[in-house]
């Protein structure tokens, strides 16, 4: 048995040592043991590849995919905005009203409620962000409209639109949606 425990421990450090002395695989384990040149490598890369993302994108300003993908890629914030800068040329589009409420109600719009806290063992922490300016709500809640005339059978947008007028007062403080009937249930 103790034979066998020693076979088990030395082959694989007696392969691991030809590996590392023949020259057509020393180089590779070398880069294997030693991953700070290939981290390297991968941030040059990914820092290249935003220089070529950001010149695709100004030389296909007409192109609905690249603009996306180049306004989609950063920061929540800075998605928001330049999301919203391609409504201009993109406004007939529903997919991008979708996105853009999508990347708001990630970071700027919040909903917390006491009813949340109650049977959990650990209460959920209060907003961490103050609530959006009212233009900013006022502008997202366009953009919801937007969305929802361009496409009204899709309900994500009158959903998009009572999660910003919740998060406007944290129920909703009585407004109602903008484009429904007073007597509409929804």
């Amino acid at each position: 048995m103790r034979i066998v425990r020693w076979f088990l421990i030395i082959a694989p450090v007696v392969v691991l040592a030809v590996l590392v002395w023949h020259p057509a695989t020393g180089w590779l384990v070398r880069r294997q043991l030693n991953p700070a040149p290939i981290l390297d490598a991968l941030e040059v890369e990914h820092s290249i590849s935003g220089v070529r993302e950001a010149e695709i994108a100004r030389r296909y300003p007409d192109d609905y995919q690249v603009q996306l993908a180049w306004a989609i890629r950063g920061v929540d914030g800075d998605r928001v905005r330049r999301l919203q800068a391609l409504l201009e040329r993109f406004g007939d589009r529903p997919a991008l009203c979708a996105h853009i409420l999508r990347y708001a109600s990630g970071n700027q719009v919040a909903i917390r409620r006491p009813e949340q806290n109650l049977g959990a063992t650990v209460p959920m922490p209060p907003p961490s962000l103050p609530p959006p300016p009212a233009e900013e709500l006022e502008e997202l809640e366009r953009v919801a409209i937007l969305g929802e005339q361009l496409d009204p059978d899709n309900a994500f947008f009158p959903l998009a639109c009572g999660y910003l007028l919740c998060g406007a007062s944290g129920s909703g403080g009585g407004r109602r949606h903008p484009a429904r009937q007073p007597n509409d249930p929804f």
